[in-house]
């Protein structure tokens, strides 16, 4: 072999190897990079939780305390400094939603009305069925008693578009069994699907609710299931927290009914 041909058989070897090395060098940076940012979110969602279960011990002491009057805290955003992170956050109380597990029909059906689905007679009828039992109007099929665990079921159910289910998601609870919805603290939306006629009244009267006694009497009893809201905010980005919680006499000062930190939708502004 001529010296001319070995050299260009060398230089190709060398651009081969040259390209083999930035490939992998390429790869290497992609995958410290993906690994840097897997630590990352780790870390922040352990600052996430961990937030958030300040904002639960606050508030316990707060109740045990009777440093601050709880009527008047209720609804109200408040902020904490943790660390580097702000800490934003309100409770409400569960109520405020509309449960699927006592929710009459009329109202189930005006929400999902609101919504703009097609049939909201037929899915407020399957939602009562449901969780009281009964016989299958068309097929005669006998329905065993299953209360809802979960608002997501509704996504599950083929007579709820994903348009309508996702226009009333935030507004259904399952983890009270209230009869009515609390209108001082429901989201407007809600507000105006139950009670379009007064809503403007509704909302206007929201300002001063502070002294009225159904918010007093939201004070009674340990019981209670309150929504915690927790927005976390960092140089980085941020994130949402939401609990269902029962504040109550014990060691802790509160059970844990329902913890969403993957798809919390909710405002504070």
């Amino acid at each position: 072999m001529r010296r001319a041909d070995q050299r260009g058989v060398v230089l190709i070897v060398v651009l081969w190897i040259t390209v083999l090395l930035t490939v992998l060098l390429v790869a290497f940076t992609a995958t410290v990079k993906v690994d840097r940012n897997v630590a990352t979110d780790m870390v922040q969602r352990v600052q996430a939780r961990a937030g958030a279960e300040a904002v639960l011990s606050y508030l316990v002491a707060i109740r045990k305390s009777g440093a601050y009057d709880w009527t008047e805290m209720i609804g109200q955003v408040y902020t904490l400094s943790l660390n580097s992170m702000q800490v934003r956050f309100r409770f409400i109380p569960e109520s405020s939603f509309l449960s699927l597990n006592a929710a009459s029909a009329e109202e189930l059906e005006a929400v999902f009305n609101a919504a703009g689905a097609e049939d909201a007679t037929a899915i407020a009828e399957y939602i009562v069925r449901r969780r009281e039992g009964g016989v299958e109007s068309q097929a005669g099929e006998v329905i065993e008693p299953r209360p809802w665990v979960s608002t997501v079921e509704l996504s599950r159910l083929s007579s709820i578009t994903s348009d309508v289910y996702q226009y009333v998601q935030g507004w259904f609870t399952v983890d009270s069994d209230h009869q009515s919805v609390n209108i001082h603290f429901a989201e407007a939306g809600l507000v105006d699907a139950l009670r379009s006629a007064e809503i403007d009244q509704l909302l206007a009267g929201r300002a001063v609710q502070e002294s009225s006694d159904e918010v007093a009497e939201l004070n009674q009893g340990g019981g209670d299931v309150f929504r915690v809201q927790v927005e976390l905010s960092s140089t980085m980005n941020k994130r949402k927290i939401e609990t269902s919680v029962a504040f109550g006499d014990d060691e802790l000062g509160y059970r844990i009914a329902r913890w969403n930190e993957y798809n919390a939708q909710f405002s504070l502004e």
